[in-house]
């Protein structure tokens, strides 16, 4: 996330770094990467984006907790920080507890269909 601070700071000086921005970093990066490897394959259809997508496993660009994209009826991660407001904070916030899976998260079936 530090790169990501130091890259927007640079690229938008004075401007507000919030929510949005990282959160759709990684959206962007993630995508971006599937792109570029559905190039490699020679296929950019719907189809041969979703398979290089779901063929990457794991994935952890430095945003947060590891992801993988490979089972579709599963989310992508289950653990979330919980962070607390920061006036001060870069985005406004600071992590108030690292990254973990509740019970309840953990133990949810996700609707498929």
């Amino acid at each position: 996330m530090r790169k990501l601070v130091s890259d927007y700071r640079a690229k938008y000086p004075g401007e507000a770094l919030d929510g949005g921005v990282s959160a759709g970093y990684p959206a962007a990066a993630i995508v971006g990467e599937a792109l570029k490897k559905a190039c490699e394959a020679g296929d950019l259809s719907r189809e041969g984006v979703l398979t290089v997508h779901r063929a990457r496993g794991a994935w952890d660009g430095g945003y947060g907790t590891e992801m993988d994209f490979s089972v579709v009826d599963k989310p992508a991660t289950r653990a979330t920080y919980i962070v607390k407001p920061d006036k001060e904070a870069v985005g406004g916030a600071v992590i108030y507890r690292e990254a973990a899976v509740s019970d309840l998260a953990g133990e949810y079936t996700v609707p498929v269909g």
